[in-house]
């Protein structure tokens, strides 16, 4: 092989390597926007799921609140006693704890 045609060859070769780079950071390109896409469905759903959650005990939370308002309504004396007996309760247990 001559001079000339191992240039030639070497020429093809750096051409090569130069569109197997630019093909590479394209891919790369490709894959962090796919990569991103993918995340920002992980981090939507996960949001919509908490929000979801969030929701449900709130709506909990306030039925609970509702029960325990119309039980202290209906039974005002018991529910006095029954604060005042387990506020009693919780103070002899940290009395104890001294």
């Amino acid at each position: 092989m001559d001079n000339q045609a191992l240039n030639k060859e070497l020429d093809q070769v750096k051409s090569d390597l130069s569109d197997l780079r630019e093909d590479m950071a394209t891919l790369l390109q490709t894959m962090k926007a796919s990569g991103v896409a993918q995340g920002q469905e992980y981090y939507d759903r996960a949001y919509d799921s908490a929000r979801r959650t969030g929701e449900a005990i709130r709506d909990r939370a306030e039925d609970t609140y509702d029960a325990i308002g119309r039980e202290v309504e209906q039974r005002p004396l018991t529910s006095v006693l029954a604060a005042f007996a387990t506020g009693f309760a919780v103070g002899m247990i940290l009395d104890r704890r001294r």
